[in-house]
């Protein structure tokens, strides 16, 4: 657990899972020897393993506290769920809920909640199972979606009978997606949205459509300074020194690469900070 402020704000990072190795060509097919020669000598043993064979990621999301408001951005994996498609995330039985109350929060403290996109590792603890059924684990929070972004994975669900998806995103609308739409108050927003306010401090979204088409980054800015929490629009610190490699798993690569060039961009400019969904816990929490 690692905690920050922001103007008004106090963010604190929650991690679901420390180390997530995954082999680099799985999820950078196109990376080169030279590149990953860099990471190695780079990152190791803190986002390489020792051997120099895995990549290492986390799991991780935050909760914002500003004024009279607890605002969570994303809710990592989730308890119990199927991911037939996805072993390493296939019914976790994490302590993240643990992690929560000793960061001082009961899910029924949190007023809003946000997901920067919908893939299984980001909205996965927006319902938890109890008795049998899926209800929304934030039981007094406003849900907040993107409309490009539940329409895309709408989709998924829809394209084929239940259970047979050929895309993760099925099983992930029904179990932590669905449920929330069936029993909570919620609401779109899209680029620009103010989430929250107090004094000078703002949370707002921002446009970072590539790894997602309605995928969005949260940021929290006050005079002086800001931090942008960036989703999948990186995934490993590498990605700071090679921008366009792309990743597997982004719907349409081209506007991934110019999200991330335009986050990266900012902090290099405008010295605001960027703290990221999967870089290792033990890494320092800002680029």
């Amino acid at each position: 657990m690692n905690t920050f402020t922001v103007g008004d704000a106090t963010v604190t990072q929650l991690t679901e899972l420390a180390v997530w190795p995954i082999p680099p060509h799985d999820w950078y097919p196109a990376i080169s020897e030279q590149q990953l020669a860099f990471a190695r000598a780079t990152y190791a043993p803190s986002a390489v393993s020792a051997d120099g064979a895995d990549l290492i990621f986390s799991i991780h999301n935050y909760l914002i506290e500003l004024g009279d408001a607890v605002v969570v951005v994303d809710t990592c994996s989730g308890n119990h769920k199927n991911r037939p498609l996805f072993p390493d995330l296939h019914m976790l039985d994490t302590d993240y809920l643990t992690h929560l109350k000793h960061a001082g929060f009961d899910p029924e403290d949190v007023d809003i909640v946000i997901n920067t996109h919908l893939h299984l590792d980001h909205c996965g603890w927006n319902t938890r199972l109890i008795n049998g059924t899926w209800q929304p684990t934030f039981s007094n929070a406003t849900y907040l979606f993107h409309a490009t972004e539940l329409k895309y994975i709408q989709a998924q669900w829809e394209s084929s009978p239940a259970g047979e998806w050929a895309e993760g995103g099925g099983w992930v609308y029904q179990d932590s997606v669905l449920p929330v739409l069936e029993h909570s108050p919620h609401r779109f927003v899209a680029p620009g949205h103010q989430i929250h306010a107090h004094g000078s401090t703002r949370i707002t979204t921002l446009d970072t459509a590539g790894h997602t088409p309605g995928h969005l980054a949260i940021e929290i800015s006050a005079p002086g300074t800001g931090v942008i929490i960036s989703g999948d629009a990186l995934h490993h610190p590498m990605q700071a020194q090679f921008p366009d490699l792309p990743f597997f798993a982004d719907a349409d690569p081209v506007m991934g690469t110019a999200a991330r060039r335009a986050l990266l961009g900012r902090c290099a400019d405008e010295g605001v900070r960027l703290v990221t969904a999967h870089f290792p816990a033990h890494l320092p929490m800002g680029v």
